[in-house]
């Protein structure tokens, strides 16, 4: 290889390296993900609400949720946080999630916003049916970088999808449950 070739070839691998690591304002249609689930619950709105929309139930209906601090006992009202620590494969995380909106016992909406650069947002909304609930849960999260994006769409997606529909389940299950 000739030294016009290898310093050509180096800034190329610079260049991508760059572009997959650096946190640039990508779209995100891009680096970002959206996940919508939902669930007919036989319990009425402010029952479930009640339940999902108390970070200290987190961990025994979210499969990634390990461990809440702070307003825990209660919905955060607007501009209120809680601290969460979550798993989702091998990555392990601290965030704070702020309340956004909140017309309890109808919507909740919350975010994060990751040190790297990362965010995410959770909505959760509630209508009432004949037979009791209708939940949805609507998460949408982008990566800092391309690399991310990557991660996301080989593992991360897949593991999210997975979590979220056994959450709404969880949730179903302990809601009916406690009615009984």
């Amino acid at each position: 290889m000739t030294k016009r070739a290898l310093v050509w070839s180096t800034v190329v691998i610079v260049l991508v390296a760059a572009a997959l690591l650096l946190p640039l304002p990508w779209p995100s249609a891009l680096v970002g993900t959206r996940l919508e689930n939902s669930i007919d619950i036989a319990a009425q709105p402010p029952q479930v609400f009640a339940y999902v929309a108390t970070p200290a139930n987190w961990p025994r209906w979210h499969p990634a949720s390990r461990a809440v601090s702070g307003i825990t006992d209660r919905t955060p009202a607007v501009g209120e946080s809680v601290i969460e620590t979550y798993e989702i494969g091998e990555y392990h995380d601290t965030v704070t999630w702020t309340t956004v909106e909140l017309e309890a016992p109808r919507r909740w909406r919350f975010t994060t916003r990751g040190a790297h650069g990362g965010s995410a947002e959770i909505a959760y909304s509630l209508s009432p049916t004949a037979a009791g609930t209708h939940f949805r849960r609507e998460m949408f999260y982008r990566g800092p970088n391309l690399a991310f994006a990557i991660v996301d769409r080989l593992k991360l997606r897949d593991i999210n999808a997975r979590d979220s529909a056994t959450a709404l389940a969880n949730v179903k299950r302990d809601v009916e449950a406690a009615l009984k």
